[in-house]
């Protein structure tokens, strides 16, 4: 099962994983610790898995989530990444 936490951020990869905290505490912002972060990361492996409707309202739907945030990679083509899944 899934960590329950009020603040998530989907990510497409590892490398989100691994990058993220980085930033938010060199932009001044505690990070919190590895049990209780500011922002709980959910990896996806993946472009196709992460912007998927069943995963996205599923993850909408959990319980005590206040914030729920999707973060794509603009590695190819993100215009592209983009319009398709908002039309």
């Amino acid at each position: 099962m899934a960590e329950v936490h009020p603040n998530v951020l989907l990510v497409e990869g590892k490398q989100e994983v691994r990058v993220i905290p980085a930033l938010i505490e060199a932009n001044g912002i505690n990070w919190g610790t590895r049990t209780n972060p500011v922002v709980y990361l959910r990896d996806y492996d993946g472009y196709h898995k992460i912007v998927d409707s069943d995963v996205i309202a599923t993850e909408s739907q959990a319980s005590r989530l206040s914030a729920l945030g999707i973060m794509i990679d603009a590695d190819d083509n993100p215009q592209g990444k983009v319009s398709d899944k908002l039309v």
